[in-house]
């Protein structure tokens, strides 16, 4: 496959396939879990989909050009998609805040759970952009 590179991007056919595949997968997986099945209220799912959610965040901003040292490449990866993450748990409280007798689960446990799954998907998909690139 050949490489995009420009101002911008700094990637290859494979990798955006494999962005687009990872993005389109957590969607899909996170609205069939939430609105079809009502698996976020009987199973831990979410901490699949959070998984997955830090895995297709990362996998998106790694197309990015951003720097040629990968140690660098990788720290701004997996620290755009920690924010992106403690965004979310921020938002989650503040839905919580307006709606108490809703299902989102708020405590801090929680929170750090998801923050480290979040993590640990971010992690492995620098391992695989250096296997797919």
């Amino acid at each position: 496959m050949r490489e995009i590179k420009n101002r911008y991007l700094d990637t290859s056919d494979n990798w955006i396939i494999f962005t687009l595949l990872l993005s389109i997968a957590a969607l899909t997986i996170h609205l069939l879990s939430e609105y079809v099945f009502h698996l976020y209220d009987v199973t831990p799912i979410d901490r699949f989909t959070h998984g997955l959610s830090g895995m297709a965040v990362t996998a998106l901003i790694l197309n990015l050009n951003l720097s040629q040292n990968r140690k660098i490449y990788y720290t701004i990866g997996i620290g755009a998609s920690l924010i992106a993450f403690i965004a979310w748990e921020i938002f989650e409280g503040i839905y919580f805040y307006f709606n108490p007798l809703g299902m989102i689960q708020t405590n801090l446990q929680d929170t750090l759970i998801d923050l480290w799954i979040d993590f640990l998907g971010a992690l492995s998909t620098c391992f695989l952009c250096d296997e797919l690139t």
